[in-house]
């Protein structure tokens, strides 16, 4: 997420995570064993590293890369 919406996600109870160059290795910080879940709605690039973080790959869901979630299996 943009340091705009920071603020907004953490009253939501999310732990924010800037987005860009260097996202997987910020979520490890906070999640070395991985996260539970993601939701991309940024496209193929946000899905990849979804796919790297999460624990089980049934618990990434994509609302654009459709075409690399298949790749991606």
């Amino acid at each position: 997420a943009s340091e705009r919406n920071h603020d907004h996600l953490r009253a939501l109870g999310a732990v924010p995570v800037t987005y860009g160059d260097g996202l997987v290795e910020r979520v490890r910080e906070l999640a070395p064993d991985g996260v539970d879940a993601a939701l991309d709605a940024a496209g193929p690039e946000a899905l990849r590293a979804s796919v790297e973080l999460v624990k089980d790959r049934d618990r990434v869901v994509t609302m654009i890369a459709m075409e690399e979630a298949e790749k991606l299996g």
